[in-house]
């Protein structure tokens, strides 16, 4: 695989903003270990809506829109799984309802580190952005941004679980809304 020619267009992104993609590009990526250089791909996000498919919509009443401002996102694959999402992700996110937009930093970086069970723990240490559904973060905004230390795993069933924050959190909805 090339390591600058390679390059994968986001869309509409699920329950989390980034990591559903890297979780999907970990079995895309997977190589031999036998790969001595990690892989590298670029990633573009392209505007999209970040909603709630099961229970509603994340900040309540309204819709967030998210365009990119500024991306030069890569995804390093390592040969022993590990994953790393790096680079600069900048991003708009407004409130379809009002048209009220806040624009945020949520480089990262990201790091997805196989388990020996199989499951995959997921270690963010910068700022990140999450959307949760409901229950899934007991405590925190469904849609928030993390400055500091977070950690998650995906069992070996590929479902989600949010572990810990250590850091600041923001609720995006709140800055939104203006409350």
């Amino acid at each position: 695989m090339s390591t600058k020619h390679n390059k994968i267009r986001m869309t509409h992104i699920g329950l989390m903003i980034i990591t559903p993609i890297v979780v999907l590009l970990l079995f895309v990526l997977a190589s031999p270990v036998t790969a001595a250089r990690p892989d590298k791909v670029e990633i573009i996000f392209e505007p999209f809506i970040i909603r709630d498919t099961q229970d509603g919509l994340p900040c309540g009443s309204f819709d967030v829109q998210l365009d990119p401002l500024s991306q030069k996102v890569k995804l390093i694959s390592f040969s022993s799984g590990v994953i790393i999402a790096s680079g600069t992700l900048k991003v708009r996110l407004t409130n379809l309802s009002t048209g009220k937009s806040v624009d945020l930093n949520i480089s990262g970086p990201i790091r997805l580190e196989p388990q020996p069970d199989g499951s995959l723990r997921q270690i963010t240490l910068g700022p990140t952005l999450f959307a949760f559904d409901p229950g899934v973060a007991p405590g925190l905004p469904l849609l928030a941004l993390f400055h500091g230390r977070s950690e998650s795993e995906f069992d070996t069933e590929g479902n989600f679980h949010f572990l810990s924050v250590k850091g600041r959190v923001q609720d995006v909805c709140a800055l939104l809304t203006g409350s």
